[in-house]
């Protein structure tokens, strides 16, 4: 548990190879009240880090509630383990994959073109 100059306490749940930690910050306001519980994505460089705000990367999660669950660990492959609330009233556990890259996706693309443009030019040798 870290705290930062934004009357903000940032607790760590899990951390990968990689240093990229997850957990959730809450904020209080000056008279120590809690405001906001975020559960947040932290990827350290070093000296610094960058946060973000998991449930801004979260889709097909419509009703759910984060703020009584929180992502619980992360492994090497950025893949996010945690639990929520469901629209049932029940906490449900989650895992969340990473999704490739838009340029991932076009060398992959390529490859299979290169692929079958060799395949289709081989020609069979009829004995």
């Amino acid at each position: 548990m870290f705290t930062n100059p934004n009357n903000e306490v940032d607790n760590a749940r899990g951390i990968n190879s990689a240093g990229t930690v997850v957990g959730f910050a809450q904020q209080f306001d000056d008279n120590g009240d809690q405001i906001a519980q975020i559960h947040t994505l932290w990827d350290f460089d070093g000296t610094s880090y960058t946060a973000y705000d998991l449930t801004s990367l979260i889709v097909n999660f419509t009703g759910w509630s984060f703020a009584a669950g929180a992502p619980q660990a992360i492994n090497d492959s950025g893949d996010i383990v945690g639990f929520g609330l469901a629209p049932d009233g029940f906490e449900h556990g989650y895992l969340l994959t990473a999704v490739p890259e838009p340029a991932s996706w076009a060398m992959m693309i390529g490859g299979f073109g290169m692929i079958g443009g060799a395949l289709r030019r081989r020609r069979v040798a009829v004995a």
